[in-house]
């Protein structure tokens, strides 16, 4: 509800800016707890690359477009489509990170978007 007004302020890209500047100022104190648990770590190239992608891409384009639907429709419509973000990551990260997709995948989706589907058309 507070993010409409923000948007109509700000605009959809400086929001987005703003609250992932936001998220990572407020996770920075739980880094210190484990900083020495993420120095010892046995994370590859691979995972960190992952762990980049989810950050960089899935996070601040999914982001900017949530934004920039907020700033465009009723928060109701959007608010649905938050819904969508789990199950395009992992469909982004068997493309993009070679991840499989299990069948527990594949009915979470379905029943994913089709709950989106049901609350669009009715």
């Amino acid at each position: 509800i507070l993010a409409k007004s923000f948007i109509v302020r700000y605009g959809a890209v400086e929001s987005t800016a703003l609250s992932m500047a936001a998220g990572t100022i407020l996770s920075l104190p739980l880094l210190l707890f484990h900083i020495d648990e993420i120095a010892s770590s046995t994370l590859d190239t691979s995972s960190w690359l992952a762990i980049i992608y989810l950050g960089a891409i899935t996070s601040t384009i999914g982001y900017a477009l949530w934004y920039y639907a907020l700033g465009k429709i009723p928060m109701s419509r959007v608010a649905v489509f938050q819904n969508v973000q789990p199950v395009l990551t992992t469909v982004l990260s068997v493309i993009f990170l070679s991840q499989g997709i299990t069948p527990h995948f594949i009915l979470g989706g379905v029943i994913t978007l089709g709950g989106v589907l049901l609350t669009q058309v009715w």
